[in-house]
This record gives C-alpha cells, sequence and structure tokens, in this order.
C-alpha cells in the first residue's frame, strides 16, 4: 500500500496545471481503456474538481491561488515542489482533465494525457538529464524514458505512462487491451466514471491484502474476519472529496455481485448523550455502542473458530451493555502518546449484572465512582483540549464506532484534527475519514 501512496502523490504533483475540463467520464473511459480488468487497485482523478474544491482558479489562462494546495501537497518538500512549479508551468504539456492510477502485476503505473506530446518528452528530458528511447513494439510506436530514481515514463501518441518497471512490451499489452479485458468491462467502472467525486477508488480485497506489508498468518486472519462478519466481501471501494478545509474519504465493501456486502456484525449506534455528558473539551474521543447481542456475537465467534474467550476475558465483558466513551486532552503524535494513560475520562455502560469483575478490573486504571449502571474512571487532569464534547457527539451521530482527534502541529503543520466514524450503510458497514486542515 505505500507504493500506491507514494504513486498517488506523484499523481498529484503531475496534473496540476492549465486547462479546462470538457468530458471527464469520457476521457476516464479512455484512461479504463489502458486499464487491466484484473488490476488489484484503480483510483481515478477528477483533476479539475479536484483543484477547484480547495479553492484554486482553474480556467483557460491557467490555475490561480493553488498555493494552499501545493504547500499541503509538498508538505515543506522542496524537490517536490520545485517539481510541482514545473507541471505548473505551460513548459510541460501535461493535461490535467483526468488520470488514473491502477496496480497489477507488481507495478503501481499512473496513466493521463498530454497536450503536446513532443513538448512534454522534449522538456522532459531536459529537465531529467535522460534521453528517449525510441522503439516500435508491434504496430505501436513508443517513447520510454528512464529516470535515475528507478522510476520510468512512456508515451504513445497523446497517453503517457508513469511508474517503476513499465516496458515497452508491457505498455503494448496495455495499449492492446480488448474492451472485455479493460477496465471498462468491470461493472463499477461505468459508477466510478460518472461519479460526481473527485477521487474515486476500485480494488480487490485479495489484490489489497497481496500488496499489504501483512505476514500470511496475518492475511489469512484478515480474510477470516471479513468473512464472518461480511456476507462474500469481495472489493474494497470508495471516494474522496475535499473543500478549503476539509477531506473526506468514504469507503465500503461489496460483494462477488458488486453490491454492498451484507454486513452481519451486531451494529447498535452511539448514545451521543454519553458522550457530550463526559463534559469540557478534549483532544482524543472515542466511543462503541456495545450491545448484548455483539457480546453473544464476539462469544460464538471464538467458539466458531474453535475454542472459547478465556473465563476472565469473558467475565470482563459479559456485562457491558450501551456506548463506552472516553476522553483524554492527550495530544498523540507519532512519536508520543501525549501522555493519554495518564490523564483522561472513562464512560463504561453496563446492564447491572455480575459487575464485579469489570468494576475491580476499572479500579486498576484510575478512580472509579458507580452511577447506577455506569462505571466512570477517571484519572489524572481533565478538561483542557480544543474539541468540544457536544461538538463530537454531533459528529458520532448515527455511528457504531468513532473517533476524534487533535493533530500536533509540529508533526504535520496542515492537519488541525480528524474524525473518524464507522457504522451502518445500505445493508454494509462504511468507514469515513475526515481531515480538517488549517
Amino acid at each position: 500500500m505505500k507504493h500506491l501512496m507514494h504513486y498517488t502523490s506523484l499523481l498529484l504533483i503531475l496534473f496540476f496545471i492549465t486547462s479546462c475540463s470538457s468530458d471527464t467520464e469520457g476521457l476516464l473511459k479512455k484512461l479504463y481503456a489502458t486499464t487491466p480488468a484484473e488490476a488489484e487497485i484503480v483510483v481515478d482523478i477528477n483533476i479539475e474538481k479536484l483543484l477547484k474544491d480547495s479553492g484554486a482558479k482553474v480556467s483557460k489562462e491557467g490555475v490561480k491561488d493553488a498555493s494552499r494546495f501545493i504547500d499541503l501537497i509538498s508538505e515543506g518538500n522542496k524537490a517536490l515542489k520545485d517539481n510541482l512549479d514545473w507541471i505548473l508551468s505551460p513548459e510541460s504539456a501535461v493535461s490535467p482533465e483526468a488520470a488514473v492510477i491502477f496496480t497489477h502485476s507488481g507495478r503501481t503505473v499512473t496513466s493521463f494525457f498530454l497536450t503536446d506530446p513532443e513538448k512534454f518528452r522534449t522538456n522532459l528530458a531536459a529537465k531529467s538529464h535522460a534521453e528517449w528511447e525510441k522503439t516500435t513494439v508491434g504496430k505501436q510506436t513508443l517513447y520510454i524514458l528512464h529516470l535515475p530514481d528507478g522510476n520510468t515514463f512512456a508515451v504513445a501518441d497523446d497517453q503517457a505512462f508513469a511508474g517503476r518497471g513499465i516496458t515497452g512490451d508491457y505498455i503494448a499489452s496495455l495499449l492492446s487491451l480488448s474492451e472485455v479485458e479493460s477496465f471498462n468491462g468491470v461493472d463499477y467502472a461505468e459508477k466510478m466514471a460518472k461519479s460526481d467525486e473527485a477521487v474515486n477508488f476500485w480494488g480487490s480485497i485479495d489484490g489489497l491484502l497481496r500488496d499489504s506489508q501483512l505476514g500470511f498468518a496475518a492475511k489469512a486472519q484478515v480474510k477470516m474476519m471479513l468473512g464472518m462478519f461480511f456476507n462474500n466481501p469481495k472489493y474494497l471501494v470508495g471516494s474522496v472529496t475535499n473543500d478549503k478545509e476539509s477531506v473526506t474519504l468514504t469507503t465500503y465493501i461489496l460483494d462477488n455481485n458488486l453490491k454492498p456486502s451484507k454486513c452481519e456484525l451486531a451494529m447498535s449506534k452511539i448514545d451521543t448523550d454519553r458522550i457530550a455528558a463526559l463534559d469540557g473539551n478534549a483532544n482524543f474521543v472515542t466511543a462503541l455502542a456495545v450491545s448484548g447481542d455483539l457480546i453473544k456475537q464476539i462469544n460464538n465467534v471464538a467458539s466458531s473458530a474453535g475454542g472459547a474467550l478465556p473465563k476472565q476475558f469473558s467475565e470482563l465483558i459479559a456485562p457491558l451493555d450501551g456506548t463506552i466513551a472516553f476522553a483524554s486532552p492527550a495530544l498523540i503524535s507519532a512519536k508520543s502518546d501525549g501522555g493519554i494513560t495518564e490523564n483522561y475520562r472513562l464512560c463504561v455502560p453496563t446492564n447491572g449484572k455480575q459487575n464485579a469483575a469489570l468494576s475491580q478490573f476499572l479500579q486498576s486504571f484510575g478512580t472509579l465512582t458507580i452511577d447506577g449502571n455506569l462505571l466512570n474512571i477517571a484519572k489524572g487532569s481533565y478538561g483542557d483540549g480544543s474539541l468540544p464534547l457536544e461538538s463530537v457527539a454531533k459528529e458520532f451521530k448515527d455511528a457504531w464506532f468513532g473517533m476524534a482527534f487533535t493533530v500536533e502541529n509540529k508533526d504535520m503543520p496542515h492537519l488541525s484534527s480528524g474524525i473518524i466514524t464507522a457504522g451502518a450503510y445500505d445493508g454494509t458497514m462504511a468507514l469515513k475519514v475526515k481531515l480538517n486542515l488549517f
């Protein structure tokens, strides 16, 4: 997956240039025509929409007011920013109308169109101090450029491809795909091409697992768990939207018929009043709706896996019933937990039956107070944060799981906070990630 993220960034660099989109759907379908139906992951991007939604102005005269978006992409990386400046100049001859990234046969490939192929080849060669190789594969004339960093560009007529491991034979095979062999032959392609979102993605779960860094045993466990809670899970799909203040990703699972994969997980809804009752402000908040049905399901899953939950653990979770809520003033960063284990408030609702084991366990984490069927735990200082609990509660409405966090600026200077939620959606479960920007 890290390779996909790398090339997503590369793609964003490549396509922010002058021009205006006229028929994004048609252009995407042309790019789909050179994208294999067997691709593990396919991402399409409406570049003009991405720019405009972020606050930039796009016209035939060029792109204006895109500095904020450029800064978000480059994140202080001077080389990245310099490359973007070149792409934004008229010298690049790269068209921003539509682009596709896909992974296939161990390669991650970016494909896009050129407004002036010869100009692109000439100026990229001069900038990279490399030479294009002209070759003919079958009846197709190709130009190949190998960069010192290991990336390769290939140009065929007005279409270009970028990635590692690209060869003339491989590009020729993409250009000769039939309708059925290309991504246009996948039913979901039509929905992606017609989408109003700036970014859409589709991936086979098997392909995503192959591309991951997980070991064999971990991959098998993931597939087993998905099979337990989803009916015939086959694909992961979703979209990304953005505006001047935020970026939001939404994703969910489809079955082999490209319908939402029925989620068998016993999901209930978060009691938002429970979060608001924690009162004050925090920097990290998380909540999970736990029902008696979910507890039964957890025990059944353990039994179907050929065993049973340890008795001590079963006694701890048996009385859980309601929304578990946790809040802390901790600022979590890549290098520190911000003291989250020392300063927090935790609310654990129960059914009021057999609470002794759970109460004793929670007492080891802080000061325990009992309010009816609620077990409340407090430790350290609390209330000094930037996220009002009432606002967080509204963000968690209708979700089964929620997490809100504030980011330490020195780690990611353009990211201020985020909200992650998971809940029922069209018979399946949808995951939503919203990142708020400075």
